[in-house]
């Protein structure tokens, strides 16, 4: 395991993080001591960082949590978030704060919280918008850049109570001048930022016609403002991952996002490079990926990795993107597809009109249902 230090923090944390949505059984049917033995392995591996949220499972992620990390809380940094509730709680967010921070160290069963973040998208206008597809559907609330700095003030408090060490943000699918500028108060020392190989607008101006969420070169604006950077979605939320570890419902959300054309295109790239093994796979390719960038200090690994066995493999990943011939594979594969024109890109870009998916992208395109490539 290799470490870096997350931005101003001064953390030195594992490259590789262990996200915990799948231990609060948001992404399908698991059982609590498999979530444990998940937590333990990553352990075993010489991970150190791992977020959770009062949100996943209703606070059975953070209940996991502290059970599998109990004994080893001196080794490790856990993140955390607070999600505000009600438009009351907008408007006075200190005793929500507080309520949230009390009951997930109970939870974790600990005294005090590495990194406390702000779970909400953040935009220009307040409103809502949907935080998980359901049944039944839920939204939750959009911040503004004012809303999300009184939230960070109310958060501050209970870091001057010494119950929380650092703030953060999740910057992902927010409005770029909206997050720019919460970066840029220096009330946070963190931001979660989606960044993978199907989706590098977080560093790179997308392409013409780009439909999925843009991240706004949002990678350049935390480092101006010395910002630790958390990778999300490195696997494009299952996108990257050759298989999965259970059967899941057609109409679920990971089904829809799960790619059923990665074992075609590892078999081609087995193919035509002898040196590659057998447990090389996407998950620690996209995952070399992210941490080729310098900007990148860790990754969560989330939906998408295959259970304990899989996690492995992402962890022990190599440190560099698919480059060479690998890459021409990758595109050579969704490029024999008939009526698929391309379009200059990124490798891999997969434009969807109106979807902004950017997993079922990369499914769509394994079955040849796309316009442009």
């Amino acid at each position: 395991m290799k470490y870096r230090i997350l931005g101003r923090t001064g953390l030195q944390v594992s490259e590789v993080g262990f996200g915990g949505a799948g231990i609060g059984h948001v992404w399908g049917e698991t059982t609590d001591a498999e979530g444990i033995a998940a937590i333990q392995r990553a352990l075993a591996l010489g991970i150190n960082f791992f977020d959770t949220s009062p949100m996943y499972g209703g606070g059975r992620s953070e209940e996991n949590l502290g059970r599998g990390l109990a004994g080893h809380r001196g080794e490790v940094y856990i993140a955390t978030k607070v999600r505000l509730q009600s438009e009351e709680e907008r408007a006075n967010p200190q005793g929500a704060v507080r309520r949230s921070v009390e009951a997930s160290l109970r939870r974790l069963n600990t005294d005090y919280i590495d990194l406390l973040q702000v779970h909400h998208q953040i935009g220009l206008e307040r409103g809502q918008y949907l935080a998980a597809v359901g049944p039944p559907p839920r939204y939750a609330l959009l911040l503004n850049s004012e809303d999300c700095l009184n939230l960070g003030q109310a958060m501050a408090e209970v870091v001057q109570e010494g119950k929380c060490r650092f703030l953060g943000i999740t910057a992902w699918d927010g409005q770029r001048e909206a997050v720019r500028e919460t970066m840029a108060s220096g009330r946070f020392d963190t931001a979660q930022i989606l960044f993978n190989m199907l989706n590098q607008s977080a560093l790179h101006t997308p392409p013409a016609g780009f439909d999925d969420l843009d991240q706004g070169q949002a990678l350049a604006a935390a480092q101006e403002h010395k910002i630790g950077v958390i990778g999300i979605r490195a696997h494009a939320a299952g996108a990257l991952a050759e298989a999965l570890d259970r059967p899941v419902a057609a109409d679920s959300e990971v089904a829809r996002d799960f790619c059923p054309g990665a074992e075609a295109a590892i078999s081609e790239i087995r193919a035509l490079r002898h040196d590659v093994p057998s447990c090389f796979a996407l998950l620690p390719r996209s995952a070399g990926y992210c941490h080729g960038s310098s900007r990148v200090q860790g990754g969560g690994g989330g939906r998408g990795c295959r259970g304990r066995r899989g996690f492995a493999a992402f962890a022990g990943g190599g440190g560099s993107p698919v480059t060479g011939r690998v890459r021409p594979a990758v595109r050579r594969l969704r490029g024999r597809r008939e009526g698929l024109p391309r379009v200059a890109g990124w490798p891999g870009y997969v434009k969807l009109r109106g979807h902004r998916q950017y997993g079922t992208a990369l499914r769509r395109a394994a079955n040849g249902r796309v316009q442009d490539v």
